[in-house]
């Protein structure tokens, strides 16, 4: 079968590293598609995507609404269960957060405070928070004519916010499929 793979042949003469991380590329591919399950690399697939040993992205329908849940996880009797800690986006906010994902990282790395508005009432920002910097998704409320973070959100260090990041087009390719619907 290898007269059938002609791009594995083209590329055999550059060099060894190359042809050999091709293998591995050909290798992990062929791969993905059955351990979407497992807690393996999940950049392509369907999730969930992991940010932590605890914490989770995933991209689920709930009550006729599709949602980015952003969330920490704790076990319960052996089983894996949501905690309070997190958020569920729908689409639109989703897509704010996603647009703004350059923008975020640059400051980030270059420890600038910043924020986004994602919803009427929801925020994505950058806080230094105990000498880090961190990327909080947040709800707020307004009293007494300021606002207030809220319980509804989530803050990931940059080590969470990196993984996050790398997912993110999984995450969106799986929003926009769902979102126009499995049957096209």
């Amino acid at each position: 079968g290898e007269s059938s793979k002609p791009v594995a042949q083209e590329s055999t003469g550059s060099s060894s590293s190359g042809s050999s991380s091709k293998k591995d590329g050909e290798f992990v591919a062929s791969s993905a598609s059955k351990s979407e399950g497992d807690s393996g690399s999940e950049v392509d697939g369907k999730g969930p995507w992991t940010l932590s040993s605890k914490r989770k992205v995933s991209v689920k329908e709930y009550n006729g609404a599709l949602l980015v849940n952003i969330r920490e996880y704790y076990v319960k009797d052996g089983k894996e269960m949501p905690g309070r800690k997190g958020i569920a986006l729908n689409v639109d906010q989703w897509q704010k957060v996603f647009k703004n994902i350059e923008e975020i990282n640059q400051k980030l790395g270059s420890k600038e405070e910043g924020q986004w508005s994602i919803s009427r009432n929801r925020k994505a920002s950058i806080r230094e928070y105990s000498s880090k910097y961190m990327v909080d998704i947040r709800e707020f409320y307004t009293k007494d004519g300021k606002e207030h973070p809220g319980s509804k959100g989530i803050m990931m260090p940059e080590n969470q916010w990196a993984k996050f990041v790398q997912a993110a087009s999984a995450i969106n390719a799986m929003v926009v499929k769902l979102s126009k619907g499995e049957g096209e």
